[in-house]
């Protein structure tokens, strides 16, 4: 009896064994895969798990090295999890010459490489979380870092803990300088990043005048993924659940090839054509893509933002081959913060026509007028 319980004793793990084995085979037997921890058949969680013995605990045993100590023979390396079915199979005397040492160890090996390499595949992927505001009429915009970061991981996206600050906010709204001073940014904070990993995944939370926005579209890479924010009034959406998809339609004027051509983009409200004629002539076409709900906050997720950019893509090509590659076009946009870097997105630097953008601000007389700020 003594010697019973001595062995029984013997052939306990302690906890990190046990919880290392079980890990390195995920929960599974090591041979035929099934889970040891819930059976398929009764859809229960019923623990059918057995610590094989690569040689032997026994002396008697199967694939027996009396040389080997107590001690080693307990070792997580002469150890493997298997099911009771593969356990009995492996130890039956008629197997032993099958089952051999080296064929187990080399088994376990594979197994364990195996599940390491798809676990790594599952490992959260850290994104780069980029913040780029510039004033509006002197309004300054800045975001803690901490609650831009907050936000990314609300959405289940893992960020690395530097954000990446393309701001220009500076206090007087000079188009000129405040390109000058985004595209300085982006070459020396965002482009090594990108150049040298193509695989970076970015956040992307920008608030400023709709040019600027339309730049930052145009600068990103399409060689990485951009999943953009939308600034509603009290908070920052990404990709709510919503029922009803605001969708973009495509308005085409009576095309007349010797007149200017306007691309009006609306989603917060409609542009009244008069501004645009008042800015280029009467002799002007007039395409437009409106969204079918207008409104401050009606861009709630990527979808959208997906079919916006597809669209604006389409209709830019369009125009280049109605009008030619030469026929400048002249870009109204009244659209949120996601859709403007959207836009810019959605232009292809060299093939397609150039763009000049406009945007409303106040002359000396207080009027509001529409002033080209952005040839793209």
């Amino acid at each position: 009896m003594a010697k019973k319980q001595e062995n029984l004793f013997e052939r306990k793990y302690d906890q990190k064994t046990t919880s290392n084995l079980y890990g390195k085979a995920a929960g599974h037997c090591t041979l035929c895969n099934r889970p040891v921890c819930y059976d398929k058949y009764s859809h229960t969680n019923i623990h059918t798990a057995e610590i094989a013995h690569i040689r032997a605990f026994s002396d008697l045993g199967p694939r027996a090295d009396k040389k080997l100590s107590k001690a080693k023979r307990n070792k997580i390396e002469n150890l493997i999890l298997l099911c009771g079915e593969c356990h009995s199979t492996i130890d039956k005397k008629i197997s032993e010459e099958i089952y051999t040492v080296e064929w187990l160890k080399t088994e376990k090996c594979k197994k364990e490489k195996a599940i390491m390499e798809i676990m790594g595949c599952l490992t959260p992927k850290e994104s780069y979380c980029i913040k780029c505001f510039s004033s509006i009429h002197e309004n300054k915009f800045n975001f803690n870092d901490n609650d831009l970061l907050r936000e990314c991981f609300k959405n289940g996206i893992h960020t690395k803990e530097t954000v990446i600050d393309l701001s220009t906010n500076n206090c007087v709204e000079t188009p000129k300088i405040i390109i000058s001073s985004l595209n300085q940014a982006i070459k020396e904070k965002l482009e090594i990043i990108t150049n040298n990993n193509f695989s970076n995944d970015f956040c992307v939370f920008g608030l400023g005048p709709q040019y600027f926005l339309i730049n930052l579209g145009y600068k990103l890479s399409d060689k990485t993924n951009y999943l953009i924010y939308t600034k509603h009034r009290d908070k920052w959406i990404l990709d709510q659940p919503i029922k009803n998809i605001n969708e973009f339609s495509l308005i085409k004027p009576q095309i007349t090839k010797s007149n200017e051509v306007a691309l009006i983009i609306s989603s917060t409200t409609i542009i009244n054509h008069e501004r645009v004629i008042s800015t280029l002539g009467k002799n002007v076409d007039i395409w437009e893509i409106r969204a079918k709900n207008l409104g401050i906050d009606n861009i709630n997720c990527l979808k959208e933002l997906k079919q916006f950019q597809v669209l604006c893509s389409k209709t830019i090509d369009e125009i280049g081959t109605t009008y030619g590659k030469d026929k400048r076009i002249n870009v109204f946009p009244i659209i949120c913060n996601s859709l403007s870097i959207k836009f810019g997105q959605s232009i292809f630097h060299k093939s397609q026509n150039k763009l000049l953008i406009f945007d409303t601000i106040k002359n000396r007389k207080g009027q509001v007028v529409e002033k080209s700020m952005l040839t793209l």
